[in-house]
């Protein structure tokens, strides 16, 4: 996404506030959801720090409680920033397929994640800014 860090997470905030629990409810009830659907959810399965890439598995993060849990998470470790540069690049994940095949929750989920790694790859680059090491 080309917004700057700062807008990115005003349009993900937005976004999050839009989605509501039946939008999480009918996401839970796909059997087989898109792609997009999947890999926005193993993403954020991973910023959660929660294991598991099957769909049985994400859904149990589809709960009510899962859009304050996001909203608790502002960067990531390095570790799992470098993990979630594979789903953002990931061509499953680009934002048109994201709009255009999934529900709400996960437009808005995914405009989530995006603002997490801007935020902290902004974040990681200050670091090493900081400490005299180029990028």
């Amino acid at each position: 996404c080309d917004l700057p860090p700062a807008e990115l997470l005003e349009v993900s905030t937005e976004a999050l506030g839009r989605i509501q629990k039946s939008d999480i409810f009918e996401l839970k009830a796909m059997v087989r959801p898109y792609k997009a659907s999947q890999r926005c959810m193993e993403a954020v399965a991973l910023l959660l720090q929660k294991q598991g890439c099957d769909w049985q598995e994400l859904k149990q993060l589809l709960t009510p409680e899962l859009l304050q849990q996001v909203q608790a998470i502002d960067t990531v470790s390095d570790e799992v920033l470098v993990q979630l540069q594979w789903y953002i690049k990931h061509p499953d994940c680009e934002m048109d397929k994201i709009k255009h095949t999934t529900s709400a929750c996960v437009v808005g989920l995914w405009h989530w994640v995006l603002a997490v790694n801007a935020k902290s790859l902004a974040k990681h680059h200050k670091a090493r800014t900081d400490h005299g090491v180029r990028t």
